[in-house]
């Protein structure tokens, strides 16, 4: 039988770090809650977050996995959740008050058994949990391979946040905050100039001004533009973690295993290691 155990308030702290930096999908931004501390006000975190708190952080801790069979049960616990935090929320006012509630309601993810020449491999049973978590979430993960690469931020957001908050629930102060990557910029730009071009092309239909040979001009510009961008963005592309490519990097971080030429500097890196959970 796998330990369980719930999540100490640092490591609350921590995935409300991870969860803020999700929060944003701009290429410019990777978040604005990264800089949230315990001391903090609770009307600080609900101003930077945005939105409905409440059904928010109820989605990135207890998301039950997507149920085909029965969505109707997936959204009630969802709802009975999200007024059990909206209650809580009610009843503090600092963020360190927040993380000792959730601390005593989020238990961490269970691993799965995986053994190595016989012996316990606490990558591996990462890689073999948080592929099975992906799936109960409706991630197609039949051809996910340790090898693979993680979810590109800017061209697969949902499947990047979906990575991050199972990471987060398996050992929360190993995950590293996000960083800008080129990519991003390259993804944003892309996106920018084709924005800006069917605009100027919309404009010049609208005002019926006779100047085929310049819309043709803008047209061809816009494609070829975008369409580097993205080629460059895809070319370039890396997850927003530091020095994290693929899945087995990250279970190697999420098992407190080294990985070759990383040197995380960040405080999810340098926080105090969680006890690991093996079967």
């Amino acid at each position: 039988m796998p330990d369980m155990r719930f999540m100490t308030p640092e490591e609350v702290l921590h995935a409300l770090r991870l969860f803020g930096q999700m929060d944003s999908d701009q290429p410019f931004s990777v978040g604005g809650m990264e800089q949230i501390r315990m001391e903090a006000p609770i009307q600080e975190l609900q101003l930077v977050s945005g939105g409905n708190l409440s059904s928010e952080l109820a989605g990135f801790f207890f998301s039950p996995g997507v149920k085909w069979f029965n969505i109707g049960q997936v959204r009630d616990e969802l709802a009975e959740r999200t007024a059990e935090l909206e209650t809580v929320m009610a009843n503090v006012s600092t963020v360190d008050e927040l993380c000792r509630e959730l601390a005593c309601r989020v238990q961490l993810t269970p691993l799965d058994e995986f053994q190595l020449l016989d012996r316990p491999c606490s990558a591996g049973s990462i890689f073999l949990t948080l592929k099975r978590r992906l799936a109960e979430n409706g991630m197609k993960v039949h051809n996910l391979a340790p090898s693979s690469r993680l979810p590109f931020r800017g061209l697969s957001y949902p499947n990047y946040c979906m990575v991050i908050r199972e990471a987060a629930l398996i050992a929360p102060n190993r995950v590293p905050l996000s960083e800008s990557a080129p990519s991003f910029w390259l993804y944003g730009c892309a996106k920018i100039i084709g924005c800006l071009s069917i605009l100027l092309v919309c404009l010049l239909g609208i005002l019926d001004i006779q100047v085929a040979g310049a819309i043709g001009i803008i047209g061809t510009l816009t494609i070829v533009l975008t369409t580097a961008g993205w080629i460059l963005a895809f070319l370039h592309r890396s997850n927003a973690l530091p020095g994290v490519q693929t899945y087995r990097d990250l279970c190697k971080i999420l098992a407190g295993e080294p990985i070759a030429g990383q040197h995380l500097q960040n405080q999810g890196a340098n926080a105090p290691r969680s006890p690991m959970r093996v079967p």
